[in-house]
């Protein structure tokens, strides 16, 4: 059993991403909807957590890599070393709220 720690862990750089993102837009936008922000990350995931609109999701901000349809077996993905920092949504349909999640080993 581990002892009580005093606090959080701050003496080293933290190598996890999480961020929730609500997708409205037809289009992909000009900016980036995710910016991962340390390097060497190694694995990605998406889920749609809540809505029904399909979502498109892109690497470079022009071409659709994929879709993620919600209340399916493709409402989650998950890429092992994919070291991606920039990502962009759209719907078509509706509204969803994508998870994103990032990690180095």
């Amino acid at each position: 059993m581990v002892g009580a720690l005093p606090g959080p862990i701050v003496l080293v750089k933290d190598f996890n991403f999480y961020q929730s993102v609500t997708v409205t837009a037809a289009a992909f936008g000009t900016n980036p909807d995710v910016m991962i922000n340390f390097r060497g990350q190694q694995n990605l995931r998406f889920d749609i957590v809540s809505g029904a609109g399909i979502v498109s999701y892109s690497f470079n901000g022009n071409t659709v890599h994929g879709v993620l349809t919600p209340s399916t077996s493709y409402n989650t993905i998950t890429f092992l070393d994919r070291p991606n920092k920039l990502i962009w949504f759209s719907t078509s349909t509706g509204t969803s709220v994508v998870r994103v999640e990032a990690y180095r080993i």
